[in-house]
């Protein structure tokens, strides 16, 4: 992961001057999307603590779970990013988060951190989010910080290589919101990755099914990670009319 995120400050500097602008073209699914994705990768987290007997690290979890999301080397893979980092500061302007969404890290501080690792330097997307939303406390150092901090996050787990474990299983309910994340392949992208970089020893399964509210979680006895869908729902709301690219 962190051997391509090294290119993102020289992205971002092409981003802001303008370069990378049309590439990129967002509506509220794509953002909700790219939230849900934030949410399942932070549970991967707890199911890999728990498979490996280790102890989980909130910020930790919270930092990696953005790395996957952002992972790539072009503008727009990078850009990813702020699809998740605005919509937890337009969540947070609402009023209180939603508990499932507090439990998976999100923080308007963390979001802010983000924008500024996005924007590098100069005029942008990225930038002006900053100017709306505000600089993070530790404005002059928050973009170095961050880019230390996905590379400490990808270190905590790449001690989980690939190995024995069986193929990621995947279910999807029959609502409207898991279907769009079935017709996206949600899950089946994530599974192939899950299956490709880590080891399962106890198996594991994701499921994006209604069960009445905004929540993910990590089943220990079942090994399933289960993402409410009604989560995307939430999301997608969040960014109709809020935030567009």
């Amino acid at each position: 992961m962190i051997c391509r995120r090294v290119l993102a400050p020289f992205v971002a500097i092409w981003l802001s001057t303008g370069a990378g602008a049309s590439a990129q073209v967002s509506k509220p699914e794509d953002i909700a999307l790219a939230n849900a994705e934030y949410l399942i990768w932070h549970q991967v987290t707890a199911a890999l603590a728990h498979q490996h007997g280790r102890k989980s690290d909130p910020w930790l979890s919270a930092v990696y779970a953005l790395g996957r999301v952002g992972e790539g080397e072009t503008a727009v893979e990078i850009e990813r990013l702020l699809f998740v980092a605005e919509t937890w500061l337009v969540a947070g302007d609402e009023g209180p988060l939603p508990k499932g969404l507090t439990d998976a890290g999100i923080d308007g501080e963390l979001a802010r951190k983000v924008l500024c690792y996005v924007a590098g330097e100069g005029p942008g997307r990225a930038h002006s989010l900053i100017g709306k939303w505000g600089d993070p406390v530790t404005s002059l150092d928050c973009a170095p910080e961050m880019a230390a901090d996905f590379e400490t996050a990808d270190k905590r787990f790449r001690d989980f290589p690939p190995g024995q474990g069986d193929k990621v299983r995947i279910k999807y309910g029959t609502d409207r919101w898991a279907k769009l994340a079935a017709d996206r392949e949600v899950l089946e992208d994530l599974a192939d990755t899950l299956s490709a970089d880590f080891d399962w020893p106890l198996g594991l399964a994701l499921e994006i099914i209604p069960c009445g509210g905004v929540f993910s979680w990590y089943t220990a006895e079942s090994v399933t990670i289960t993402f409410c869908s009604e989560t995307i729902g939430y999301l997608h709301r969040l960014a109709d009319g809020r935030i567009g690219y």
